[in-house]
């Protein structure tokens, strides 16, 4: 009995460890070594330019917005889409008005203009003539709250448009007050601009300059999240789907240039699923651009709160992303485009995340949200510039 209870089980070690090798054999064609050196690997360099030669916009997202691993990762490829494939723009998740005006890194996010990690970044930004656009709603930059009245005031007179000048004077205050204009505007302030906003966008010589009408109408939506949705819950899908109309209306204007997209994994998902709560500006963006982006999800793998300790019981997982890579000493390029083609039983299964990407669920269908996954092994978090 003794002999009977040993022999099976040493073949159900046997089993269990073929099956751990096939099934990462399953995908292991399609995962590459992402870096060598300082640049990206010859093999993530070809399927990237595969899989971008028709494509005029390039997602990349990152995990957390204080993952400085995440955005030396990201930078790589820039790099390589900027001096090699010829993409001259970069839309950052930051301040539409503010970034089309002045096309600085100033108002861009502190946690990307102020990170030690994104300084390579923006030095290829400047060497390479790289321009600067941004498609968030939120009016957070200094230029912003600087220039939105004047600008407005400039604008209405040019065109022979009247309005009172306590519109200016709130309109103004928004720019100024970011998520505090709920304590500087009374509820009548609110409905007074809401009203005026209203009828500016139905007025002609408003729908007929395309940037304006633009810039007013996502005002509206930034209003709308500064003073009456600002729960979660009801501000980040007006705040996604106007970020998806900002960033439809940037890449037409830049009609045959090339353009990378610089946000969160939680902005870029190619999916609609109830889970992601209204964050589906990606989703949104790609019905509006059918076949025109090609979206590069990028994790770190040991980064608070997930432990080296969380990440090793993860690659033991056989419900885990993290389960099939090869190692956890090198960072790793997996081609989801190939696996979704050669594999679709691995592409429609549910793994789990471990909150790696950051869209409110771990389990999920990952391989139907992005096209291709970047796992960081060691992860840092940013560091300010002084």
């Amino acid at each position: 009995m003794i002999k009977y209870s040993f022999f099976l089980h040493s073949v159900l070690r046997c089993l269990l460890f073929l099956t751990f090798f096939n099934l990462q054999g399953q995908i292991d064609p399609n995962i590459y070594k992402f870096d060598s050196g300082e640049g990206l690997s010859d093999d993530v360099k070809k399927i990237i330019r595969d899989n971008v030669k028709d494509k005029s916009v390039v997602f990349i997202g990152e995990s957390v917005h204080y993952s400085g691993s995440d955005f030396l990762a990201k930078t790589k490829v820039v790099e390589y889409l900027v001096k090699e494939l010829q993409f001259t723009d970069i839309a950052f998740e930051s301040d539409f008005f503010g970034l089309f005006f002045d096309h600085s890194k100033l108002n861009i996010f502190p946690h990307w203009s102020k990170s030690v990690q994104c300084q390579k970044l923006f030095d290829i930004v400047e060497k390479e003539n790289v321009n600067l656009w941004g498609f968030d709603n939120q009016l957070h930059s200094k230029y912003s709250a600087n220039h939105f009245d004047a600008k407005l005031k400039e604008f209405l007179k040019s065109h022979g448009i009247l309005v009172e000048d306590r519109f200016l004077e709130l309109t103004g205050k928004v720019a100024k007050n970011y998520y505090n204009t709920k304590e500087v505007l009374t509820k009548t302030d609110v409905e007074y601009v809401h009203k005026n906003l209203e009828i500016l966008l139905n007025n002609d010589k408003v729908k007929d300059d395309l940037l304006w009408y633009q810039i007013l109408d996502s005002f509206r939506s930034a209003l709308l999240i500064y003073t009456t949705h600002y729960s979660l819950s009801k501000a980040v899908p007006i705040r996604d789907a106007q970020m998806a109309k900002n960033l439809n209306f940037i890449t037409k204007r830049l009609e045959n240039r090339k353009v990378i997209v610089w946000l969160a994994n939680a902005h870029m998902s190619n999916c609609n699923e109830k889970f992601m709560k209204g964050k589906t500006m990606g989703f949104q963006y790609a019905r509006m651009n059918p076949n025109s982006s090609y979206s590069i999800a990028v994790g770190s793998l040991i980064l608070p709160p997930r432990t080296e300790k969380d990440i090793i019981k993860a690659h033991r997982d056989r419900g885990s992303l993290v389960h099939f890579l090869p190692a956890l000493n090198e960072n790793f390029f997996i081609d989801v485009i190939e696996i979704r083609k050669k594999r679709p039983e691995i592409a429609n299964a549910v793994y789990n995340d471990n909150d790696i990407f950051n869209l409110n669920n771990s389990k999920a269908k990952w391989f139907q949200h992005f096209d291709a996954i970047i796992f960081v092994t060691n992860g840092e978090e940013i560091k300010r510039i002084d």
